[in-house]
């Protein structure tokens, strides 16, 4: 595999982290409003 393969793959798995967490956060301050 070429490194550019293998780069472009971390950074989608990444970017779907970080979505998955950031949405996660969201729906946790709609539920439980400060």
């Amino acid at each position: 595999m070429d490194r550019d393969i293998l780069i472009a793959l971390l950074e989608d798995i990444l970017i779907a982290l970080l979505e998955d967490i950031l949405i996660a956060l969201l729906e946790d301050k709609k539920t439980r409003p400060t």
